[in-house]
């Protein structure tokens, strides 16, 4: 049984959301809600006596209260024991990093959690120094598997404050890889118009001096015929 947010991943998450778009009476709430949560069928729970019944909706009254606030402590999140670090700079992602998720679309979920497995990855402490500085190294991994793993464990209000910053942070980033391109494009139109330009007085100089050439050899006969 879910008893708090830090045990409700985004699925179960998105299940509880969808539970007011059902034309569903008190009771029926009550014990779908319970069954999202504990993982038990409807009809199980309907079985159960009323204390057992009493105590589950006790345990379920974490979800009238807001999320947490997300606390991370430099990017360092634990998750179901293992440690993961938020990267919350794109700067840091690979070309190719970039470039699969500026085409995800977020309102699919394996493509969510795609992106998730680029933006958090499994790190170990390599050392702390006497001043409790720390370094941590990221460790290899799989991007599918991670991707599975934050899908099953990773709270869904740690995924929401990462999915609005990122949302934001992507949409500033783009702005300006936008304007970047299109100060690029302006460039390259420019380079266009001055080799255009270049080639035809390239092609008028030529021109020129194959005229030039064949003015001086012209003259170079009449002389001879002319000391002749």
């Amino acid at each position: 049984m879910k008893k708090n947010w830090d045990s409700v991943n985004y699925e179960t998450y998105l299940k509880l959301v969808k539970l007011g778009e059902y034309d569903l009476d008190e009771k029926q709430k009550v014990f779908t809600l319970i069954s999202i949560l504990s993982g038990k069928s409807v009809k199980d729970l309907s079985l159960i006596s009323i204390n057992e019944l009493t105590g589950l909706i006790k345990d379920s009254s974490f979800i009238a209260k807001p999320f947490p606030k997300v606390k991370l402590n430099n990017g360092l999140i634990e998750i179901n024991n293992v440690l993961f670090k938020v990267n919350y700079d794109l700067s840091l992602l690979t070309a190719s990093e970039y470039i699969d998720i500026v085409n995800l679309d977020l309102k699919d979920i394996n493509q969510l959690f795609y992106l998730m497995a680029i933006l958090i990855k499994p790190v170990k402490l390599e050392y702390k120094n006497i001043f409790g500085k720390a370094k941590y190294n990221y460790l290899e991994y799989d991007l599918q598997e991670n991707a599975d793993f934050l899908r099953e464990h990773l709270p869904c209000y740690v995924l929401e404050h990462i999915q609005v910053f990122f949302s934001k942070v992507l949409k500033r980033f783009t702005k300006i890889m936008l304007t970047l391109l299109q100060r690029q494009i302006l460039i390259l139109k420019k380079e266009k118009m001055w080799n255009k330009l270049l080639r035809r007085n390239t092609k008028t100089i030529g021109d020129g001096l194959d005229a030039l050439i064949e003015l001086q050899k012209r003259l170079k006969e009449v002389g001879i015929e002319y000391m002749i």
